[in-house]
């Protein structure tokens, strides 16, 4: 009982503590046990540039499905490749990269990330989030404290990248929070792209 306790504590701290990456690659681990028996699902990775610069890639391979599956082929906007079968890379060749792709959740989703960047930060860090979507194309409910269902969300420079990971929460009735969850979603894209049309504009 003490032993399993303990194990729980250190469990609960991993989720809640931000990872560091980009020296090295670092495993991320996922209970998916409330997404089981749902069609439709969706990993859903994003690269959003930060300075401007194609300076920035992402790879995340070695994936674990806990007895899901990837399903189809994937969907790649701007500098994503890949799929869920072998390796996902996205780089900042392009201001926004993004990779989609269904899959069958098991009992958990565990993958490596791997960050290589000479970002400088300036304006901004890159950007880097990881959702799983349902059917609707919306996220599923997380802890992310932001209400954007983040799973996982990266700030990347050649100061370091920081990952904080959320949890999967229970699956709720559809509502309101729905739509909030998915506005502040798409507020955060604009956002972004808002501040990079500025700093163009400021350019000579």
């Amino acid at each position: 009982m003490k032993t399993l306790l303990v194990n729980s504590l250190l469990l609960a701290l991993f989720v809640l503590l931000p990872l560091r990456a980009g020296a090295a690659p670092v495993t991320v681990v996922f209970n998916t046990s409330p997404l089981v028996g749902m069609s439709g699902l969706s990993f859903d990775a994003l690269l959003i540039d930060g300075d401007g610069g194609a300076n920035t890639s992402i790879v995340m391979d070695l994936f674990n499905f806990g007895g899901g599956a990837p399903i189809g082929a994937p969907v790649l906007v701007g500098g994503a490749s890949g799929s869920l079968g072998s390796s996902v890379a996205l780089n900042d060749a392009s201001f926004f990269a993004d990779f989609t792709q269904h899959f069958q959740a098991g009992t958990q989703l565990a993958f490596r990330v791997n960050v290589v960047t000479t970002a400088s930060g300036d304006p901004q860090p890159e950007g880097f989030q990881f959702s799983i979507l349902d059917a609707n194309g919306l996220p599923v409910a997380t802890t992310d404290p932001s209400g954007l269902g983040a799973l996982l969300v990266g700030d990347i420079s050649t100061g370091g990248t920081n990952l904080t990971q959320y949890a999967v929460q229970p699956v709720p009735e559809p509502s309101s929070l729905v739509l909030v969850t998915a506005g502040g979603f798409a507020a955060w894209v604009k956002r972004r792209v808002q501040r990079n049309r500025a700093r163009s504009q400021r350019r000579p």
